[in-house]
């Protein structure tokens, strides 16, 4: 009778065991789901703020730009303006600038 009793106990614990197994891979399946969810999540939000950023740098490109243009426009509407004048500046710096290097 005592060994009824071990087999049944045994089978009962194998049938645990098994039980175990299988809640044990229902879980482990649950939670690569929820990974593999997370990661898409993730993965959207990191392309919709690379997204963000890049048009923030493109339009302070432009702004850059822009603002160099007008810059240039600008130097050259006084070079137009002052020829005479801007050839003795130029070479002024020029030659202060060959001063200072060739001292060096």
């Amino acid at each position: 009778m005592a060994a009824t009793k071990k087999a049944i106990s045994n089978k009962e614990i194998n049938e645990e065991l098994k039980e175990l197994q299988d809640k044990y891979n229902d879980l482990v399946e649950l939670l690569k789901a929820k990974g593999s969810e997370k990661k898409d999540d993730i993965k959207s939000e990191m392309a919709s703020k690379l997204e963000g950023l890049q048009n923030t740098t493109e339009e302070g490109l432009k702004e850059v730009y822009e603002k160099g243009t007008e810059g240039v426009e600008a130097v050259s509407g006084r070079i137009k303006q002052n020829p005479v004048a801007s050839i003795l500046v130029a070479f002024g710096v020029g030659y202060v600038l060959s001063k200072v290097s060739s001292n060096k």
